[in-house]
């Protein structure tokens, strides 16, 4: 092996290197950035960074808590990387049971509440297909039929992955990019071209978690009467 051999396999290890470390860090800044739009919309907003690079972001929407992640998925079946949008409002509804509904379910859903409470309940009419829905209690099928139409109508919107209700808050999970097939294919990488999450569509989310808890106040009610 020659020196001439030796430094110019050096120079395109390096050469490599350096554009690997450009990529990462242009990809890196990208990510940071995805929820900017997003937080102006919040009141008190701050944006946390995880090691991945993608934001958490935590504000205020009319007084109430809210909590926005972006949660990458390269778990999911015959089907690209996804990028999820994660908004959970933090709104206490005492007493009431948990209740899950998670569309397109795989089994592989590590970010899902509806995977963690125990009881299966059947869907209503109206509702997709392939649908999961659990519960915390077994009397939680009455919540359900009470919420049947909203969330009938939430689950029509096919990037809709998940509703969440708890007695800590209200959570809707939503597809926010997917990811790129060529780098998914040749590489195994996720890479999304999302440009980021506009302060509208986060605020339709909101009002859309809005409206489920306005809903559930509206069955208490017709309960207690």
């Amino acid at each position: 092996m020659t020196p001439l051999f030796i430094i110019l396999s050096l120079a395109i290890v390096l050469a490599v290197s350096a554009v690997a470390v450009r990529d990462h860090k242009r990809l890196r800044a990208k990510r940071t950035s995805l929820l900017d739009d997003a937080a102006a919309g919040l009141e008190d907003a701050s944006l946390e960074y995880g090691g991945d690079g993608f934001p958490r972001l935590r504000g205020l929407y009319r007084g109430t808590d809210v909590e926005v992640d972006l949660i990458p998925d390269t778990m999911v079946v015959r089907r690209l990387p996804q990028l999820w949008l994660s908004v959970t409002l933090l709104i206490r509804n005492p007493g009431l049971p948990g209740l899950g509904v998670l569309v397109r379910y795989s089994g592989n859903e590590f970010y899902s509440l509806t995977s963690r409470f125990a009881h299966r309940l059947e869907p209503p009419p109206g509702f997709p297909h392939e649908v999961l829905i659990r519960a915390e209690r077994p009397d939680a099928q009455r919540l359900l039929d009470g919420l049947r139409q909203p969330l009938a109508k939430l689950l029509a919107d096919p990037h809709i992955k998940e509703v969440a209700i708890t007695c800590k808050g209200l959570r809707l999970v939503r597809q926010a990019a997917e990811g790129r097939r060529g780098e998914h294919l040749l590489l195994r990488q996720a890479i999304f071209d999302q440009g980021g999450i506009a302060s509208g569509d986060l605020q339709s989310v909101l009002l859309a978690l809005s409206s489920l808890h306005s809903a559930i106040s509206q069955c208490a009610g017709a309960k207690a009467a």
